[in-house]
């Protein structure tokens, strides 16, 4: 669907990603893991002495230290973002969820809920952001650091009480110490800006120098903000609203960005604007993950149906939507309730409409909105019968 740019306010952007700014540092994964690999054969050949005996061979032949490595991995991703965490609590932040290997939790307005990934079966991350933005850049620089700390000390520690214990312990904390040694180089060299996720050398230059990025992530927690709050999105600040939609970056901010200025239209009556973002939002979709992308076909297949009583369009894409991997609750049942009309099960459609505003939680200006679209959703399903 095109639209003329006289009718869309704020005008739509091209898709597009910022250049990288000259001599920035874009790295290759092999590159990154090579780097480490080399200085952890420094370490070992040329470091002192206690830090040659923790870079000892470790058999992975033998169950119990194989074991103990797999162990000393775990132990290593839980200390990293622990360090994160409790940066983040004694600074004060909104604490949203986070992620321990496959599993994920989030939570928001009260309601908590788990997601189950096998994309990243050793991985971890914590979200927060701050409650307020003074002192935003100096806070974010505090927690986004404490990660790597921890890790630079878990390896010292580790390094130093490798010598000290028995063969079966000694094995794990020698792995301790080699991973942490690695995870902290890794740590050290940041990601290209064209990552869809930075890593904490990324984000912690990117804040030190106050590039577009860290723009980017302070728009991100502008947003998130305004969402626990509850506001309605037509109460959204306005200079919000025109930097969100400027401002190039990756897949998934451009597509949370296009998702609030399509709401934000939406609620002031702009249906318009509201439309070209939505489509907008659609074509950005198609560059993301899966759960991203899932998550935006059962939105814009909503907002068909709710703004033009397009139910072929709809159709179209909650087809290839998985309603089962929609949170919070109340967007899984609002998913289905858009399935079933677009089926012609309507009495089906009018009962998880039901069950999607059970789900609202109450008294926050927000839901004050989506509930105002759900009765659009019910209204468009009775007249359907």
């Amino acid at each position: 669907m095109e639209f003329s740019a006289r009718h869309i306010a704020p005008p739509i952007s091209p898709l597009e990603y910022e250049d990288l700014a000259p001599g920035s540092i874009a790295t290759s994964p092999i590159l990154m893991v090579a780097s480490a690999v080399a200085l952890a054969c420094l370490a070992k050949f040329f470091g002192p002495t206690w830090l040659q005996q923790a870079f000892r061979t470790v058999n992975f032949a033998m169950p119990e230290q194989l074991a103990a490595c797999l162990v000393a991995l775990f132990t290593s991703v839980v200390l990293h973002e622990c360090g994160h965490l409790l940066a983040a609590k004694a600074l004060g932040f909104e604490i949203l969820g986070g992620m321990l290997g496959p599993f994920r939790v989030s939570q928001l307005h009260g309601q908590r809920w788990v997601s189950f990934s096998v994309q990243s079966l050793f991985g971890g991350s914590i979200s927060a952001i701050p409650r307020r933005n003074e002192s935003w850049r100096e806070h974010m620089l505090v927690v986004v650091g404490a990660g790597p700390a921890v890790t630079l000390l878990t390896c010292i520690a580790a390094a130093i009480l490798a010598p000290k214990f028995a063969a079966r312990d000694h094995a794990y904390f020698t792995c301790l110490a080699q991973i942490n040694f690695v995870l902290f180089v890794l740590g050290l060299i940041p990601s290209s800006v064209r990552s869809e996720t930075l890593n904490d050398a990324r984000i912690f230059l990117s804040l030190l120098r106050r590039t577009p990025e860290s723009n980017r992530i302070f728009l991100y927690h502008v947003v998130t903000q305004l969402r626990i709050q509850g506001c309605r999105p037509r109460t959204y600040p306005l200079w919000a609203i025109e930097r969100m939609a400027r401002v190039p970056g990756s897949s998934g901010l451009t597509l949370l960005f296009a998702q609030t200025i399509a709401h934000w239209a939406l609620d002031r009556g702009d249906l318009a604007s509201a439309e070209a973002w939505n489509a907008h939002a659609v074509q950005v979709a198609n560059r993301c993950d899966a759960r991203l992308r899932n998550s935006a076909l059962a939105e814009a297949a909503f907002l068909d149906v709710v703004l033009r009583d397009d139910i072929r369009n709809a159709q179209q894409k909650i087809c290839a939507v998985d309603p089962a991997y929609l949170t919070p609750k109340w967007m899984m049942y609002r998913a289905k309730a858009v399935l079933a009309l677009t089926q012609g099960s309507i009495d089906e459609a009018l009962a998880h409409i039901c069950r999607a505003a059970f789900w609202f939680p109450k008294e926050m200006p927000y839901y004050d909105f989506q509930r105002m679209l759900l009765v659009r959703l019910s209204d468009v399903a009775k007249q359907a019968r």
